[in-house]
């Protein structure tokens, strides 16, 4: 790092090694949140990587269990041992895991 200075050579230097740890402690105290939660960014998208932790829709559902749409509805009104969804906004989804799960009952 080079830091101007308005004084002879060894004052630059001078300045220079007292303000470059100062700057180090500055940066290092920014730094180590970002690494923090870059890593926990890191860990979430691990978990979305899952492909048993997707997220379906219910013509996903009714693909994979081959039968229809409306049928998936139903039997999540009347079979109490249907995976239930989960509500993100207005839409409805059902997680891929709990489907498998439902399929080897």
């Amino acid at each position: 790092m080079q830091i101007e200075s308005y004084h002879k050579k060894g004052s630059k230097m001078n300045i220079q090694l007292q303000i470059e740890p100062e700057l180090k402690n500055i940066v290092e105290n920014a730094v180590k949140p970002l690494q923090n939660e870059i890593q926990n960014l890191k860990s979430l998208l691990q978990n979305f990587k899952n492909k048993d932790d997707e997220l379906l829709t219910d013509i996903e559902v009714s693909q994979i269990l081959k039968i229809g749409k409306s049928t998936v509805w139903d039997r999540h009104k009347k079979d109490p041992t249907f995976p239930k969804p989960k509500k993100i906004g207005a839409a409805t989804r059902w997680r891929k895991a709990e489907i498998i799960e439902y399929i080897h009952k």
